[in-house]
């Protein structure tokens, strides 16, 4: 006699799953949804704009904080909240 294995509860946030989906809609590949949403995954996104603080403490290269700042403002579009600022490039 076995027990039941426990189900598998994903450490990603539901409504990074939705995000997820939505990118799905807008035809990106499997993997492009996966890394952006690696890359957001540990931030406050409750608050966009500490979100953006966040990307710009990172240790990342000039060309991933790009990406996470890219991500973050489709992030923005999803939630149908718009992130302060002209411009969201690093460099």
């Amino acid at each position: 006699m076995g027990s039941n294995p426990t189900p598998r509860i994903s450490d990603v946030p539901t409504e990074l799953i939705n995000f997820g989906f939505w990118l799905k809609q807008k035809s990106l590949k499997e993997t492009t949804i996966k890394r952006k949403i690696k890359l957001l995954k540990n931030l406050n996104l409750k608050n966009l704009e500490k979100a953006k603080q966040q990307i710009l403490e990172k240790s990342w290269t000039d060309k991933t904080k790009n990406y996470a700042l890219i991500t973050l403002k489709e992030f923005g579009e999803f939630v149908s909240e718009k992130i302060e600022g002209k411009q969201n490039k690093v460099c």
